[in-house]
C-alpha cells in the first residue's frame, strides 16, 4: 500500500493503534522457556490424592509467539519419569464429549496428548485416531514440575480461549492419581499466594576461630554430612534471588569474625539488594543496658551495615521508639499480632529433625502443604514463618539449600517477603491486638543474672561496663541447651570483677586490700592498683583473674578469663556443672592459675604496690609487685610448674573493621621473651627469668579463614583460642620471675 498524504499515515498509525489495543489482553512471554510469573498461574488446589507425590496442586498457562505452553505442579518429589500424564485439549468450537479413554473422564475437548514415563509422546484426536501434533515436554526433577508446549498451530479457535485438564497415573496404570482442570487458558490468576518469609537464629556463633569457620562454611557438618553454614545458607540465596532474614547477625563479635572470615561483601551486596534483613538487636532485662541499642547501631554503622525499622529480642521486651515491627521467639504456635500501632512477628521454635523444612528434594511435603494452605486460606493476613535456628538447619546444607531455594523461586504461588514487603503485608492486614503487651509470656531470670545486671546498670558507663553488659549477654542469652545454660552460670562473678574495674576507672587511686566479695561467690577478692594498673587477685589459686590499665589513649582490659568470650565450646560429655569455675574444662580462669582441681586458699598479705599469697600445703609462694606499667611477678617454688597466662588488649576500637587484623604476636629471639601487640596502640611485653614462655593466639588462624573449613587441614593451636585471646604458657623447672609491661 502506498501513503500519499500525511492524513493516510494518521489513519494507518491509529488503525495499528486499535489492532494492539483490541490484542492487548493476551500475554506473551519474550521467548520459549522464559521464567514463569505469578500473571501465569492459573489455578491453585489443596491435595485429594492418596500419593501425595503425583498430586497436582498448580497449573500454568501462558502463550509465546509459537506456542502454548502449560505448566503443572506436584505436590511431592516424584522420580520424573515415575508416571505418565494425561493432557486434555479443548482447542475448537463446540462441546463434544468424546472419550478414547475409557479412564479419562468425558470433557469437552478435541485432543488428548500422553506422556508415558518412558518412550515417545502421542497425540489423540476427537475421533480416536492420531493427531498430527508433535508435543514437547519437560519433567523438571528439581522444580517438581511438567512443562508442556503444544504449537499454537494446533488450535483451530484463539490459543487463549482453549482450555485443558491434566491427569497423572502411575507408569502403564489406568488409575488416576492426580488431577487438575479444566482450566482455561487464558483465565484469571488466583487472588492469593502463599505469603512466607525466612528466618534464622543462632546463625555464626563465632567464638573462635574454629566456630567461626565451622559455623559459616563449615565440612560434614549438615544434616547431610556436607558442607554447611551461614555462607551456604547466604550463596544460595543470593544465587536464588530469595530474601532472606539474619535474625542475631548484629553483634559486635559476630560482625568482627565476618569480617575475617571475608564474608561483609556478601552482606552488604544482599542489603543493598534487599535480599537480606538485619533486625537491630535489643535485649531483654536484665541483658540490657541503657546504652546497649545506640551502641548495637553504632556497631552496625561501623561495619557498613543499613539500618533497620525491625528489631529482634530474643525474649520478651517492650517496642523500642523507631521501630516499625520486631522478632521473637516464644513456644507453641503463635501469630502476628500489633500493640500500639507496632506489629509483633513471634518465632516459633526451630523444627527438629524429624520435622525438617527442606530436604535434598528441597522442601519437605510437610512444608509445601503449609504453604499452600496458606495460599487458600479464606483468612489472608497470616504468614508462614519458615527457617530457625541454623546450626542444625537442612536450609544451611549445601545438598539441601540450592534445590530448596531453586524451588521457592520457581513457584510463583509462593511469595517470600523481603523487609519492605513484610511491613507492607502488616500495614494492609487486619492483623489482631496482641493478647497482652507483647503477647509473650516473661521469661523467668535467675538470680544472679539479676544480680549481674542490676550491678552494671549502676556502674559507670565505659568500656569496663560496655564488656560487662556483653558478657553478660553472652552467658545468659537464650539457649535450648538447660546443661549449657547451667554452665554458664558458674561463670557470672566475673561480671563483679569487670564492674569494679568500671569504678576504678573513673576514680583511679591506688589500693591494696582483700575484703570485697567482687565476684559474689561467697569469699571475698583482693585488688592491687595505682593510679596507673588495676589488678584482681581470687585467693583461691592466687589466680589474677583481671588486669586493666589506664592509658593516655583510655581504658585497656588486658587479662581476662577465657569465659568471657565463650563457655561450653568443648565436649558436652565432659562437662562438670558442679565443679564451678572448673565446670569447663577449656577454661582458663585468670593468670598464673593452679592446676584444675588443685585450688586452694592461699594466705594473702597486701601492702601498697605489693601482694604475696602463700600456699599453706607447700609453702609456695606468688609475689605479684606494681611498677609503673609493669607487673613483676615472682613465683617460689621447688616444683616443677606449668601456668597459663591468658592475654587481651581491649580498648575502645574494640570490634571495628580490621579490629583482629590489627593483632600480632612477636617472639623476640629468646624462649623468654615475648610481645602481644594491638598495632598501633598498645603492646604487652614479657620477659621472664627462670621460665619458658610459649605463646599461641587466634592470630595464627586469620590466614585460614577466608577458605572453606578443611577437615584434612591441620590448623595451628590458635585456630582453637577465643577471639580476641592469647594463651601464653609459662614452663618452669622451680622458682622463676615474670615481668609484663603496658606499652603504648
Amino acid at each position: 500500500m502506498r501513503l500519499t498524504t500525511r492524513s493516510d499515515l494518521v489513519i494507518l498509525l491509529l488503525a495499528a493503534a486499535l489492532l494492539l489495543a483490541s490484542c492487548s489482553h493476551m500475554t506473551l512471554a519474550s521467548q520459549t522457556g522464559a521464567e514463569w510469573r505469578k500473571d501465569d498461574l492459573r489455578a491453585l488446589e489443596l491435595p485429594d490424592a492418596e500419593n501425595p507425590d503425583l498430586d497436582i496442586i498448580a497449573a500454568y498457562a501462558r502463550l509465546t509467539p509459537t506456542d502454548v505452553e502449560i505448566r503443572l505442579d506436584l505436590l511431592g518429589s516424584p522420580d520424573a519419569f515415575g508416571y505418565d500424564l494425561y493432557l486434555a485439549l479443548d482447542t475448537g468450537p463446540g462441546d463434544e464429549t468424546i472419550r478414547p479413554l475409557s479412564f479419562i473422564p468425558s470433557k469437552a475437548w478435541e485432543i488428548l496428548l500422553h506422556f508415558p514415563a518412558r518412550g515417545s509422546p502421542r497425540a489423540i484426536g476427537s475421533d480416536g485416531r492420531p493427531a498430527d501434533i508433535r508435543p514437547r515436554i519437560l519433567r523438571d526433577g528439581r522444580q517438581d514440575s511438567i512443562t508442556v508446549r503444544v504449537s499454537r498451530n494446533a488450535f483451530t479457535i484463539s490459543p487463549q480461549m482453549a482450555s485443558f485438564q491434566a491427569f497423572v497415573t502411575l507408569p502403564g496404570q489406568t488409575a488416576i492419581a492426580g488431577e487438575i482442570g479444566p482450566i482455561r487458558v487464558n483465565g484469571p490468576p488466583p487472588a492469593q499466594q502463599a505469603q512466607a518469609m525466612l528466618a534464622f537464629w543462632d546463625a555464626l556463633p563465632a567464638a573462635a576461630p574454629a566456630q567461626a569457620l565451622r559455623r559459616w562454611d563449615g565440612a560434614h557438618t549438615g544434616p547431610y554430612g556436607q558442607r554447611h553454614g551461614l555462607a551456604v545458607l547466604l550463596r544460595a540465596a543470593s544465587a536464588s534471588r530469595v530474601p532472606v532474614t539474619i535474625l542475631d547477625l548484629k553483634d559486635p563479635a559476630r560482625l568482627s569474625a565476618l569480617d575475617a572470615l571475608g564474608g561483609l561483601s556478601l552482606i552488604r551486596e544482599m542489603q543493598r539488594k534487599n535480599l537480606l534483613l538485619l533486625p537491630d538487636l535489643v535485649y531483654d532485662s536484665p541483658l540490657s543496658d541503657a546504652g546497649g541499642l545506640a551502641e548495637n547501631r553504632l556497631v552496625s554503622r561501623r561495619f557498613g551495615l543499613a539500618g533497620s525499622r525491625y528489631f529482634y529480642a530474643p525474649r520478651a521486651a517492650s517496642f523500642p521508639d523507631g521501630y516499625r515491627a520486631g522478632f521473637s521467639r516464644r513456644e507453641g504456635e503463635p501469630r502476628i499480632c500489633q500493640s500500639g500501632g507496632h506489629f509483633l512477628i513471634p518465632l516459633p521454635e526451630a523444627a527438629d529433625n524429624e520435622n525438617a523444612q527442606a530436604d535434598t528434594q528441597a522442601l519437605t511435603v510437610e512444608t509445601r502443604l503449609a504453604l499452600l494452605l496458606n495460599a487458600l486460606s479464606p483468612d489472608p493476613k497470616d504468614v508462614v514463618i519458615l527457617g530457625g535456628s541454623l546450626p542444625s538447619s537442612a536450609w544451611g546444607d549445601s545438598l539441601a539449600a540450592s534445590p530448596a531455594f531453586e524451588f521457592l523461586a520457581g513457584h510463583p504461588w509462593i511469595n517470600i517477603l523481603d523487609g519492605t514487603e513484610l511491613i507492607q503485608f502488616l500495614e494492609t492486614s487486619s492483623v489482631p491486638i496482641c493478647p497482652d503487651e507483647l503477647g509473650i509470656s516473661e521469661v523467668e531470670t535467675d538470680s544472679k543474672v539479676q544480680q549481674a545486671g542490676s550491678a552494671l546498670a549502676e556502674a559507670p558507663k565505659n568500656l569496663f561496663s560496655q564488656l560487662g553488659w556483653q558478657t553478660l549477654r553472652s552467658l545468659a542469652g537464650p539457649t535450648g541447651d538447660a546443661r549449657l545454660t547451667a554452665l554458664r552460670m558458674n561463670y557470672l562473678g566475673q561480671i563483679g570483677n569487670l564492674t569494679a574495674a568500671s569504678y576504678w576507672y573513673e576514680n583511679p587511686q591506688g589500693s591494696s586490700a582483700c575484703g570485697s566479695d567482687l565476684d559474689w561467690d561467697g569469699t571475698s577478692e583482693c585488688i592491687l592498683a595505682s593510679d596507673k594498673l588495676f589488678l584482681i587477685f581470687d585467693p583461691q589459686g592466687a589466680r589474677l583473674v583481671l588486669a586493666a590499665a589506664r592509658t593516655r589513649k583510655g581504658p585497656l582490659l588486658w587479662v581476662a578469663p577465657r569465659s568471657q568470650f565463650v563457655v561450653g565450646l568443648g565436649d558436652p560429655s565432659e562437662w562438670n556443672i558442679e565443679a564451678g569455675l572448673y565446670a569447663d574444662p577449656q577454661e582458663i580462669p585468670g593468670a598464673f592459675a593452679d592446676h584444675a582441681g588443685e585450688e586452694i586458699d592461699y594466705q594473702a598479705i597486701l601492702q601498697p604496690g605489693r601482694a604475696e599469697f602463700t600456699n599453706p600445703v607447700n609453702g609456695s609462694k606468688k609475689i605479684f609487685q606494681l611498677a609503673e606499667r609493669r607487673l613483676i611477678t615472682y613465683i617460689e617454688s621447688s616444683q616443677p610448674t606449668v601456668t597459663q597466662l591468658p592475654l587481651v588488649l581491649l580498648d575502645r576500637e574494640a570490634y571495628s573493621p580490621g579490629w583482629y587484623a590489627r593483632y600480632q604476636t612477636e617472639d623476640l629471639s629468646t624462649p623468654s621473651s615475648l610481645r602481644w601487640k594491638f598495632r598501633p596502640n598498645y603492646a604487652l611485653t614479657l620477659n621472664s627469668q627462670g621460665a619458658e614462655l610459649t605463646m599461641h593466639s587466634f592470630v595464627e588462624s586469620l590466614p585460614f579463614l577466608t577458605k572453606p573449613e578443611d577437615p584434612d587441614f591441620g590448623y595451628p593451636p590458635g585456630h582453637y583460642i577465643p577471639f580476641p585471646m592469647a594463651v601464653v604458657e609459662v614452663k618452669s623447672d622451680g622458682s622463676y620471675a615474670l615481668i609484663i609491661e603496658v606499652q603504648e
